[in-house]
């Protein structure tokens, strides 16, 4: 007698831990399907721009606190056929080059746009790199690394004053475009991963807003990171892959 219970209860038990496996992989597997999304090209995103402008190459988007998509785009890489209407005369209706930075809402509706060739001194040559960091001011950085004037395509996009000075530089403007900040400045100087007066064509950049400081992946030239006070531009470290310091980072072109 004690045996058959003892039986039927090893059953139940067995049936009872069966169900409950059943169960938790019944429930994970609706949550495993939705955790893969599905995403569909939006043709009708963005609206028609404005102003006969046409975007060129774009090396950086970013979302900003009120869901708004700023994208930056290099009006100097705008091919002269896509220009057409800027060129002197006309050599067709279409288009002009649109301001480096242009704000989209979801619906794709142009907001507000600013900067580009020209807007302030050393604005870099080549675009690279886009962030909005808490209060709303803008960083951007740029990569040519000077010389590479086929790299600039668009005839009446304004020149750089010299064309074999490199982006060594990121800059920083208030939420209207004022300019706030510049770190490093434009140079033909070759690459020196010592040298934090200068940046080497920076690729991306981050503001740690509690702490007031901008990482900077410096960059296409030179090979490290680093940290300035987003307030000064006063430097404050930096690094090199796997925390090499900066006085150890060679110098040169990298092994193939």
């Amino acid at each position: 007698m004690l045996t058959n219970r003892r039986r039927t209860s090893a059953k139940i038990f067995a049936l009872s831990v069966a169900l409950c496996c059943f169960l938790a992989l019944a429930g994970a597997m609706p949550a495993l399907a939705q955790a893969v999304p599905h995403y569909k090209v939006d043709p009708s995103w963005p609206k028609p721009l404005p102003n006969n402008w046409m975007l060129a190459n774009a090396p950086a988007l970013f979302v900003d606190k009120n869901d708004h998509i700023w994208i930056s785009n290099r009006p100097r890489q705008l091919a002269m056929d896509d220009a057409a209407a800027a060129q002197t005369p006309p050599i067709g209706e279409c288009c002009i080059p649109a301001p480096t930075l242009v704000e989209f809402d979801v619906q794709g509706n142009v907001l507000k746009s600013w900067g580009g060739p020209g807007y302030v001194p050393d604005w870099p040559i080549l675009e690279h790199g886009l962030f909005i960091d808490g209060e709303g001011n803008f960083w951007i950085g740029g990569n040519y690394q000077g010389g590479n004037t086929a790299a600039l395509l668009t005839a009446p996009i304004p020149k750089p004053k010299d064309p074999s000075l490199g982006d060594r530089q990121v800059l920083k403007f208030s939420p209207d475009g004022k300019l706030l900040l510049e770190i490093g400045h434009p140079s033909s100087a070759p690459m020196n991963n010592q040298d934090t007066s200068i940046l080497g064509a920076p690729s991306e950049v981050f503001v740690d807003d509690a702490a007031h400081e901008v990482y900077i992946a410096d960059g296409y030239l030179n090979r490290r990171v680093v940290v300035y006070d987003s307030n000064s531009g006063a430097f404050k470290r930096g690094w090199g892959a796997y925390g090499m310091p900066l006085s150890q980072i060679e110098n040169g072109k990298a092994p193939a």
